[in-house]
């Protein structure tokens, strides 16, 4: 037999005898079977499960590596100031950018994609000016190269394969010969700095 409930119910499909007699105002009223609707969550396989953690912890690698540097790199240039205007005028000649002095980092360092600046480390002001001009050079030197957009591809895959332990031996690799050949680019220039 069929009753009027408000849980979830299937529609029954035959009306029984006794509900066709029934009164007019029954009949407008919806009417539904006694079997109540089970939801049934689909049971997730193990693959599943891992592609969803894959997928996560990808995810959560290129968030750190792509959004929180860009934060990193904006408080960095807060709390910098202008290099002095000698090595700015000698920069200016071979690599526009912007050249900003920190207490904040160890080691000279090019960071931004969009506009990149290169950060020398406080102690470098009192170096002589042949010395900074090495470093500048090498700095110079991975903006000519594209390093740092070719880091961000690089690490969009290493995103993805963060699983693979090759690929964090390639992106470790990656980063010195980067830097190895910066340095052979500005060692092997024909005009040395001396």
């Amino acid at each position: 037999s069929c009753s009027q409930d408000k849980s979830f119910s299937l529609p029954c499909p035959i009306e029984s005898p006794s509900s066709a007699c029934s009164h007019s105002s029954e009949l407008a009223a919806p009417l539904s079977c006694d079997v109540p609707l089970q939801v049934v969550s689909p049971k997730r396989s193990f693959g599943e499960i891992l592609m969803q953690a894959w997928i996560a912890v990808a995810s959560l690698l290129a968030f750190i590596r792509l959004f929180v540097s860009q934060i990193l790199l904006h408080r960095l240039r807060r709390s910098s100031r202008e290099a002095p205007l000698g090595w700015q005028e000698s920069l200016s000649k071979t690599c526009p950018v912007s050249l900003r002095i920190s207490r904040r980092v160890r080691v000279p360092m090019t960071r931004g994609l969009i506009r990149p600046v290169i950060m020398i480390p406080e102690a470098y002001e009192y170096y002589l000016e042949a010395e900074c001009s090495f470093v500048l050079q090498h700095e110079c030197q991975r903006l000519a190269q594209n390093d740092q957009r070719w880091l961000a591809l690089v690490q969009v895959a290493f995103c993805l394969h963060w699983v693979n332990p090759l690929a964090w031996l390639a992106m470790r690799r990656l980063r010195l010969a980067q830097k190895k050949s910066c340095d052979e680019a500005v060692l092997n220039a024909k005009n040395p700095p001396f």
